[in-house]
């Protein structure tokens, strides 16, 4: 007998990227090997005579699928003990090139013999889809839409187009150098200050920035670093998510030689994509840093070349142009943007020093941002161009039924004790029958990642994302790229997902899963969605197969229900994700006034004396001291309005009488605003972001504080 532990949510927060993904370019880069051994079967699809009954094509459908999905025996080594050895053939994987060039031959039958949509509709879509991309047939649709990667880059020039300080020679020669990032940010706190510079006039609008490193990808440029900074800058028409790589503070004190970073990725958010026409959508694309007409990176045939002659200074060139390659986004992105959960996060104090943000804070650090893609951005489809021109380009054309789909809704019965325990010995793992009962309760990713637009989906799982199961760990090719882990497995494995759901209420906590379990539960979510083999023989079986075959309405659940969850409980759903945004993953400890302190405010506040100050004062000796007395953070305000004391702190601290004693301090841990003021200073209140009402903790960090001397 199976217990529920409650509804389990499967998050993808595609780091990655957060905002932009580059998991193809080495597929792009080995090309040439992709494919090695002859497939008569889909080569004879030319000459094949059109099937006349609907038996004939159900069959004929049932055989291109089996041919469609062989999984490909690769020769690549994988990373074993430390050493890269010869992968054995039980680690075939469905290779994303080789279903592109299969598409192609596939979608001309298709076309040519019109069959008809309640058979063979939905593989037919699939199949246009992936020929539009096929980088082999075509190197003129490399973002995957039906129109040229010339003209996507044209129609989305204004949705793609820099703020002008972003663009600006000041900022991207602080942004290209290590040694001037903090000035690159103190430019944006000058903006947000509504300061002009240069050519740039003053703005309203208010630009949000995370310096961060990427759990998973890297640059597509030849510096591939996990480095970026972040800035979100709202417009009327677009919000532009842009990204510059950069150097992390763990890479330059490495001491290795580093390469210079070109790559700036842009994602364009349309505001109103409603609009009559269609005359707004949304747009992702890559671009590089060219210094003095040089871009460092390796030029293909087919670049175009096109940037504007000079003679000096940095020019953005789209990557497209200058290398002749680039990524259809799509396949990673199932939202615009995805969600941010970054593996490490960083400021710069007063002095310009890095500072490495704890666990806790770093969580915090990104929740503005992830608040905004919940509540403005979780619409399907994706960026969707006027649908004459780009039908076939949206995240449908991948399949309606997601990664952890709940399978009773395609007339399946899985997820068994047994079944469990089956798919996970085929991967190595032995289960009990009670670790197999948590990996089957941890398989609901569709709790969130549903495929309906009245669904709130954060992203729907589908195809590559759910199928690239083609190895654990690195793999290197014989070209000698390597590729990554593909990002559902990491996610899991790292602990990023699955979340629990207690009830409607979706916590902030992952499920407690061994690292078996975790294996397993990999495993069988894949397996679920796609079990395929080698054989073209041998019919592959899964929840995509299902989509493909037009089972279960056409692929798509019942109209009157959601995949895993019942309608009647959307609106808690939707609250619940929502508050999830808001929440930082760990707890704060309690009961130990220092770790307390160091959860709650270390954040803002350094406690070490001549380390510097944070977005707040340095709290060393505060007990006792007068209030607005840290000399260094006071003169932040000197150098940038939006910086240093609030001026509320600045009235209190020209009162000599007033100090940091234990009463104040209490009072003003409860209620900063009241504690200014009723002390006189003024109602615009404090730029401290927490309170204390819990009067027992407050005494323990005022405790703590005493000690800082």
């Amino acid at each position: 007998m199976r217990t529920k532990l409650g509804r389990i949510l499967c998050v993808l927060a595609i780091t990655l990227v957060a905002v932009s993904g580059h998991g193809e370019s080495g597929f792009r880069r080995s090309l040439a090997s992709a494919v090695t051994t002859p497939e008569p079967y889909l080569d004879q699809l030319a000459t094949t005579a059109c099937p006349r009954s609907d038996k004939a094509w159900t069959e004929k459908r049932d055989e291109i699928i089996s041919h469609l999905l062989t999984l490909h025996a690769p020769d690549y080594e994988r990373l074993v003990d430390g050493k890269w050895t010869h992968v054995a053939h039980d680690d075939a994987y469905l290779n994303l090139l080789v279903v592109m060039q299969r598409s192609t031959k596939i979608a001309a039958f298709l076309h040519r013999c019109h069959g008809p949509d309640t058979i063979v509709g939905n593989l037919r879509q699939f199949v246009t889809s992936q020929d539009n991309a096929n980088y082999a047939r075509s190197l003129d649709n490399q973002f995957g839409h039906r129109i040229t990667d010339q003209d996507y880059l044209r129609r989305s020039s204004v949705a793609l187009d820099l703020p002008c300080l972003l663009k600006s020679q000041d900022f991207l020669k602080a942004i290209s150098d290590p040694k001037s990032y903090s000035e690159a940010l103190t430019m944006i706190g000058e903006h947000n200050a509504g300061k002009a510079r240069g050519e740039c006039p003053a703005e309203s609008t208010q630009w949000t920035t995370l310096l961060y490193r990427s759990r998973f990808i890297s640059t597509p440029d030849k510096a591939q670093t996990f480095g970026r900074l972040l800035v979100v800058a709202p417009g009327e028409d677009y919000d532009r998510w842009v990204q510059f790589g950069i150097w992390t503070k763990e890479d330059l004190d490495s001491g290795a030689d580093l390469l210079p970073i070109r790559n700036v990725s842009v994602v364009a958010v349309a505001r109103h994509p409603e609009q009559p026409g269609g005359a707004k959508f949304d747009a992702i694309a890559d671009f590089y840093r060219c210094e003095n007409n040089a871009c460092g990176e390796t030029v293909k045939q087919t670049a175009k070349a096109p940037c504007p002659a000079a003679s000096s200074g940095i020019q953005l060139c789209s990557r497209l142009d200058v290398t002749g390659e680039t990524d259809d986004c799509e396949r990673c992105h199932k939202m615009t943007p995805n969600s941010i959960h970054p593996e490490r996060v960083y400021e710069f104090d007063s002095s310009g020093k890095w500072v490495v943000l704890d666990d806790r804070a770093a969580a915090a650090a990104a929740e503005r941002l992830n608040t905004r893609i919940a509540t403005l951005y979780a619409r399907l489809p994706l960026y969707e161009l006027p649908p004459g021109d780009d039908a076939v380009a949206a995240w449908k054309s991948f399949g309606a039924i997601g990664l952890g789909a709940d399978p009773t809704s395609y007339k399946q019965s899985r997820r068994t004790s047994a079944y469990v325990q089956a798919c996970a010995a085929r991967a190595n793992v032995p289960l009990s029958e009670s670790s197999a009962d948590k990996v089957g309760d941890a398989m609901n990713c569709s709790e969130c990642h549903g495929a309906h637009k009245s669904d709130p989906s954060i992203g729907v799982l589908n195809y590559p994302l759910a199928t690239e199961k083609r190895r654990s760990g690195p793999i290197r090719d014989k070209s000698g790229e390597v590729h990554v882990p593909d990002l559902v497995e990491a996610h899991i494995l790292s602990g990023v997902m699955p979340l629990t759901i207690v009830g409607d209420q979706i916590t902030a906590h992952p499920l407690d899963l061994t690292p078996d379990e975790r294996k397993a539960l990999y495993a069988c979510v894949s397996d679920e969605y796609l079990h395929a083999s080698t054989h073209s023989s041998t019919m592959p079986t899964g929840l995509f197969v299902d989509w493909l075959r037009n089972q279960g309405d056409k692929g798509q659940p019942p109209p009157s229900t959601f995949v895993g969850i019942a309608p009647e409980k959307t609106a808690a759903k939707v609250a619940s994700a929502r508050r999830l945004l808001l929440e930082v993953p760990v707890p704060c400890p309690s009961g130990d006034g220092a770790k307390e302190f160091a959860c709650n405010c270390g954040r803002c506040h350094a406690v070490v004396a001549g380390e510097g100050v944070r977005r707040g004062p340095n709290l060393f000796g505060v007990f006792e001291r007068r209030i607005g007395a840290d000399a260094a953070f006071a003169k932040l305000k000197e150098q940038n309005p939006t910086k240093g004391y609030s001026d509320g702190i600045t009235l209190l601290a020209a009162k000599p009488d007033m100090k940091w004693d234990e009463a104040n301090l209490m009072a003003f841990l409860a209620d900063p605003d009241h504690f200014l003021s009723s002390n006189g200073g003024g109602s615009d209140g404090s730029n401290m972001e927490n309170s204390f009402p819990d009067a027992a903790l407050r005494q323990r960090i005022v405790d703590y504080l005493k000690t800082l001397k």
